[in-house]
Formats: structure tokens, C-alpha cells, sequence
């Protein structure tokens, strides 16, 4: 009876240590698959930002060309308040597809960094399954060493300070 349990207990260990590894290459596989889906929306973002400031350039041209025709038209020269205005329009353009830029950048970098951060994810869930496999294997197996030897009659009762001595 007390091999038979040893048995046992050290088969169920085993059953521990490759629930342990399942789950962890399950949940490293969730990480290697939303790294990949970060770096996909990274580069997503990277084009889309170029599509968005291409975009914006041909809608600046557009209205600064609309401002220098209906000065023309007006027919007023290029020279003072006309040419201030311009001169303004153009300035905050460049500063639109500044903003358009950079915060294309910032969405591209922060998927990127995702990426990152989902990648050691799915390493350290591959290193923690493997060692708590080893400890389930390891425990299981003190567990059915330990199972059946007797016990010295002087620990049964010896609850260390305060105990009965």
C-alpha cells in the first residue's frame, strides 16, 4: 500500500509539472501572438502617418493656393497684410504636419515598445513554467520519498518552544 501511494503521489507531481508547462506555453503563445499583432499596428501606424501627412500637405497646398488667388483676384499686391497672412498660413501648416508627425511617431513607438514588452512576457512564462514543472517534480518526488517512513516518536509530539517536551 505505501509504494502504491509513493506511487502516487510522485505521478501526480508529474501530472503538475506538465499542467506547469502547458500553461505556460499557452500563455507564451498569447504573448508571441499579441507582439506580433503589436508590431502589425506599429507598422500599421507608420504607414498611416504617412498617408495622413501626404494627405494634409495637399490640403495646405490647396488652401495656400485658395489665399494667393483671391488675393490675385482682389487685385492686391503680395506685399503687407496679404503677405503676413501667407506668410502665417504657412507657418501653421508646418507646424500641423509637425504635430501629424510626431504623433504618428509616438503611436508607432508605443505599439512597438507592446511588442517588447510582449515578448519578454511570453519568455518569462516559458521560465516560470519550467521551474514550477521542476518544483512540482521536485516536491512530488521528497513527497514520496518522505511517504511511509516512520516517524521518530519524539517529533511527533516535540512542537519545538512552548510545546510539550
Amino acid at each position: 500500500m505505501g509504494a502504491t501511494a509513493g506511487i502516487m503521489l510522485f505521478a501526480g507531481a508529474g501530472m503538475q509539472a506538465v499542467g506547469s508547462i502547458a500553461s505556460a506555453k499557452a500563455k507564451s503563445q498569447a504573448a508571441d501572438f499579441n507582439r506580433d499583432i503589436s508590431l502589425q499596428n506599429s507598422e500599421i501606424a507608420k504607414q498611416q502617418t504617412k498617408a495622413d501627412v501626404i494627405s494634409l500637405r495637399k490640403k495646405q497646398y490647396q488652401q495656400l493656393g485658395a489665399i494667393r488667388a483671391a488675393v490675385g483676384a482682389s487685385g492686391v499686391t503680395m506685399e503687407g497684410s496679404p503677405l503676413e497672412v501667407l506668410e502665417e498660413s504657412v507657418i501653421e501648416s508646418t507646424l500641423d504636419l509637425q504635430r501629424a508627425e510626431y504623433a504618428g511617431t509616438l503611436r508607432e513607438r508605443g505599439y512597438a515598445t507592446d511588442a517588447l514588452l510582449y515578448g519578454a512576457e511570453g519568455k518569462t512564462a516559458k521560465t516560470s513554467g519550467y521551474f514550477g514543472a521542476a518544483s512540482s517534480l521536485l516536491m512530488g518526488g521528497a513527497r514520496a520519498y518522505d511517504y511511509g517512513r516512520p516517524v521518530p516518536i519524539a517529533s511527533r509530539y516535540d512542537d519545538g518552544p512552548g510545546g510539550f517536551d
